[in-house]
């Protein structure tokens, strides 16, 4: 079983696991790109114009 991020544009929705991608595809009415060790993504990560996923930048703001 692969595990497969659901895309909202460039931006990932939620991460799945499933058996057949197409067959999910299909059944959720959305775009999965697999997920691998080389290439992790998670819930509000981004993907780049060449399949990269990459954590959302978080701005720090100084403490008060």
């Amino acid at each position: 079983m692969a595990t497969y991020a659901m895309m909202n544009g460039n931006t990932v929705s939620n991460v799945i696991a499933a058996d057949d991608k197409a067959a999910t595809e299909a059944a959720l009415n959305c775009i999965l790109i697999e997920c691998t060790a080389e290439n992790p993504a998670g819930i509000g990560w981004t993907m780049d114009e060449d399949g990269k996923f990459h954590p959302p930048v978080v701005e720090e703001t100084p403490a008060e």
